[in-house]
């Protein structure tokens, strides 16, 4: 356990009941809310809901509860027995009575398998190199599709697939996308373009939704033929919440899609590049090179949790995030799993003020003598023509993991608009002459920010007023 709020699970030599491989496929909830973590290289894993303890299956595992394959790419879960797609094994049956691990006979072995899924009755297997199979949930009758008649040709390596309420097949390949309708022969999807990979997401209205790596977004609408592209930006990521509502994540700011599908700008991160998101609980949940953001569009408030929050590392830039059934919050990283109930989070909600510490003439003379207090917030300071080179020290009262206190500062006639620091300093060098009016709010730990302002006003001196 990684402070209070998070568990991170990560492989640590030596320790049997760590993470066996921190190479992390996905992560799976079976209806139990047992988390299953399907590593490359370490077999299974799987963290129980009742003590968080983690457990391991691998070709280590004692006999008859062996993988045969170390692999692990998929899971499904059905009433008598889970299903785990390997990469070089085939599908393994663990049966949930017995514990006992078996191969899917009628399945072959040798397929690398890309991913698991179900629907109408069949399992589908998108596969590396052999295009996919589906197999019959009742007979266990599996079929063989391939996309190509050349083995390991772009066109039979499928990276991933969804299958609509109607039956219509979606394929992403290193040929690019495809749509198989009615069991009939694949067809490019010629709208989305020659991409190699292609996030194909359903949402409850049966709208299918596609995103290029780091491309465009194209929408299908249910009973319509063709896709239409709804973006112009590079998008990064994009989430379907409940409400059917899409986030996009695309440079610096995060977006959302309106009733007539046009991109609105919910919040620009200057700065600071939003990755991966999801919504839950009326917040954006956005991974990042400087943490885990949340964002909540209805006040506007932005928090970000770091590894001063107790999370293992700061930098989720390579970070996946994931939504439970039971809603808590996976982030899958390369140094392992963390996860969290959201819910459970408290946040430092005291205003804090900002105070001033000392002004610097030339960098090497304080002249904060020279201040005269206006009220609790304003002062004025005079200088002469010469004294046009400062350097302002600052702090504010919280407390609280000091080093994520933040400062939002400008200068009017120089600063425009507002410079948000983590710095409390700041340097003018040859201040042009006129009345300034110096400016500073101070956030607290969770981005809590101050009511008003620290000013320093403008004076009424002929030459330079600050």
């Amino acid at each position: 356990e990684s402070g209070q709020k998070f568990k991170n699970y990560h492989n640590a030599d030596g320790t049997a009941k760590s993470l066996s491989n921190n190479n992390i496929f996905d992560i799976f909830e079976d209806r139990q809310n047992t988390v299953w973590i399907a590593t490359y290289f370490g077999g299974l894993n799987y963290v129980l809901p009742q003590n968080s303890r983690l457990e391991h299956i691998s070709t280590s595992s004692p006999i008859g509860q062996r993988l045969f394959s170390n692999s692990t790419i998929g899971l499904l879960d059905f009433d008598d027995a889970y299903w785990i797609g390997t990469e070089d094994a085939g599908i393994n049956i663990l049966d949930k009575k017995t514990k006992k691990i078996s191969q899917l006979e009628t399945y072959n072995a040798n397929y690398n398998i890309r991913d698991l899924f179900t629907r109408n009755g069949k399992v589908y297997v998108p596969e590396f190199g052999t295009g996919y199979s589906t197999i019959d949930l009742t007979t266990l009758h599996t079929q063989q599709h391939p996309m190509d008649s050349v083995i390991m040709s772009n066109k039979n390596v499928v990276f991933g697939m969804i299958v609509d309420r109607k039956g219509d097949l979606y394929l992403g390949t290193r040929a690019g996308p495809f749509n198989i309708k009615n069991d009939q022969k694949a067809m490019p999807i010629t709208e989305l373009g020659v991409s190699v990979w292609v996030d194909f997401k359903e949402n409850s209205k049966g709208d299918i939704y596609a995103k290029h790596h780091g491309g465009s977004l194209f929408i299908k609408k249910f009973n319509t033929n063709k896709f239409e592209k709804i973006t112009l930006k590079s998008i990064e990521d994009f989430f379907i919440d409940a409400q059917d509502r899409i986030w996009l994540s695309s440079e610096n700011a995060i977006y959302k899609l309106d009733a007539k599908n046009q991109l609105i700008k919910v919040k620009e991160f200057t700065g600071l590049k939003p990755l991966r998101l999801a919504y839950f609980n009326d917040k954006l949940w956005i991974t990042s090179i400087e943490g885990l953001i949340i964002y909540d569009p209805q006040n506007d408030y932005t928090n970000s949790l770091t590894k001063e929050d107790g999370l293992p590392q700061t930098n989720l830039m390579e970070a996946r995030i994931k939504l439970s059934t039971d809603n808590k919050i996976f982030l899958l990283t390369p140094q392992g799993l963390i996860f969290f109930d959201p819910l459970t989070l408290t946040f430092n909600k005291s205003t804090p003020e900002v105070s001033l510490n000392d002004i610097l003439l030339n960098n090497n003379r304080s002249i904060l003598s020279r201040l005269q207090k206006l009220n609790d917030h304003s002062y004025k300071i005079e200088l002469a023509h010469n004294e046009n080179a400062l350097t302002l020290t600052f702090g504010s009262n919280n407390l609280l993991k000091p080093n994520k206190n933040k400062y939002k500062y400008r200068l009017t006639g120089t600063d425009e608009p507002w410079i948000e620091t983590t710095q409390p300093i700041i340097r003018y060098t040859n201040l042009p002459r006129g009345e300034h009016v110096f400016q500073i709010f101070t956030s607290n730990n969770d981005g809590t920010w101050s009511k008003e302002p620290m000013e320093i006003n403008g004076c009424e001196l002929t030459n330079l007023c600050v």
